[in-house]
């Protein structure tokens, strides 16, 4: 009998059942820094949308636990289904994909801090600010951060 999108048994995440998470031989697979960067940036995408990750998964058909697994990388995502979650969150596809720099494709900072609750909000509340009391803010942001980091 088959099984529908966010079913037990259903294979949700593209690809044979399993074969994202598993390696031949049993262990776990770590995410790609590839994976992990598209999952970063639909965290982003969906923080920013302000859209829960169960109101993403139901746009797109799929649980609330794929969603996270997305965004964590520790499931990849295959094309058929970044396709949908870039109309839920109307950003073209390529917007997921990082540009390679140095051979490097990791999440750049950027998009871990938008990706972030913390620094979404940090984010969302400094762009309402005014040049000149942005300058201040990041001052003091500075400070004390590397007084903490110190610390």
């Amino acid at each position: 009998m088959p099984t529908g999108p966010g079913k037990a048994g259903a294979n949700v995440g593209g690809g044979r059942k399993g074969e994202s998470q598993m390696h031949s031989n049993g262990q776990k697979r770590a995410g790609t820094p590839v994976d992990l960067h598209i999952g970063h940036r639909i965290r982003a995408a969906r923080l920013e949308a302000g859209l829960s990750q169960t109101a993403l998964g139901q746009a797109v058909g799929i649980t609330f636990q794929q969603i996270q697994k997305y965004e964590r990388g520790t499931n990849r995502c295959a094309p058929g289904r970044l396709d949908q979650i870039a109309k839920a969150l109307d950003r073209p596809v390529l917007w997921f994909f990082p540009a390679a720099v140095d051979g490097e494709t990791g999440p750049d900072r950027v998009t871990e801090m938008a990706a972030d609750h913390y620094g979404a909000e940090i984010a969302e509340v400094f762009l309402k600010l005014t040049p000149a009391q942005r300058s201040l803010m990041r001052d003091v942001f500075v400070a004390v951060a590397e007084a903490l980091v110190e610390g």
